[in-house]
């Protein structure tokens, strides 16, 4: 089972599909620690091995990131991170080889000016392709399994991706239709069922690759978001707060979670 902690909502990129709400929330290192408890005390208690995924907003931007990965580790917890990646370098790769056992890059674009479209941008700088590919030969190198995440939309299908995930050979890929739903503005990089068809037929060949469309996101991920509340796909159950409830109890109310 895999929990996905976005404990932080703050961000260095504006990327126009992300459907993090932009509330300036971060759960404090002590309220984070709580909710490691808990979700130890479930996994011995259920006989579960249970990987906690931590993402945001942008982990990395996190005062406590370091701290918070020391203690799920502590507590014989897996830990994973998904970033963006602009904040990502060789030091902390190492600094973590013997603990992440994943690392998550959410491209979406190799291109300057596609990134820029799509807001993947801070202070006006993007990463660059051979940055991006550095990176991931680097977690390669320290052992550490290297997911690549792409959120397709009408901006960034026509590139290319195959050449670059045939260099870097992620252990995973996952391939995401934009989810436009929550909000109107975004329709314009929606995709239509032939566009995503054309992707799933364009890449199907590549190694340890996952399509994931709209319906099958919402049933798929356990979330628990800046302010502690526990649902599936950051679709947000005010009145099912982790902190003050037991994880199991919380579960329940989460029907038909696939897991990530």
């Amino acid at each position: 089972m895999t929990i996905n902690l976005h404990f932080t909502d703050f961000c260095n990129f504006c990327c126009k599909h992300c459907f993090v709400n932009k509330e300036k929330n971060e759960l404090s290192l002590e309220t984070i620690k709580i909710i490691v408890d808990k979700i130890y005390d479930y996994s011995i208690n259920c006989n579960k091995k249970i990987r906690i995924n931590l993402a945001g907003g942008e982990p990395l931007l996190s005062k406590n990131i370091q701290k918070i990965i020391d203690y799920i580790c502590e507590k014989g917890l897996e830990c994973s991170i998904i970033t963006n990646g602009f904040l990502l370098t060789e030091e902390f790769i190492n600094k973590n080889k013997n603990k992440l056992s994943m690392i998550g890059i959410s491209v979406d674009s190799l291109k300057e000016e596609t990134n820029i479209k799509i807001g993947r941008e801070c202070c006006k700088k993007t990463i660059s392709r051979d940055r991006i590919i550095s990176l991931c030969n680097y977690i390669k190198k320290a052992n550490i399994n290297l997911k690549i995440n792409l959120c397709i939309s009408k901006i960034n299908m026509d590139e290319d991706f195959s050449t670059f995930l045939e260099d870097v050979k992620p252990d995973r890929i996952k391939f995401l239709r934009v989810m436009v739903d929550h909000n109107l503005l975004l329709s314009n990089m929606s995709l239509y069922d032939n566009d995503w068809i054309h992707i799933i037929e364009k890449y199907k060949n590549i190694s340890n690759i996952i399509f994931e469309d709209n319906d099958y996101m919402k049933e798929s991920y356990i979330i628990i978001d800046s302010k502690g509340n526990i649902s599936k796909n950051n679709l947000h159950f005010m009145d099912n707060s982790i902190i003050n409830k037991d994880l199991y109890d919380c579960l329940n109310c989460l029907k038909n979670v696939r897991g990530c």
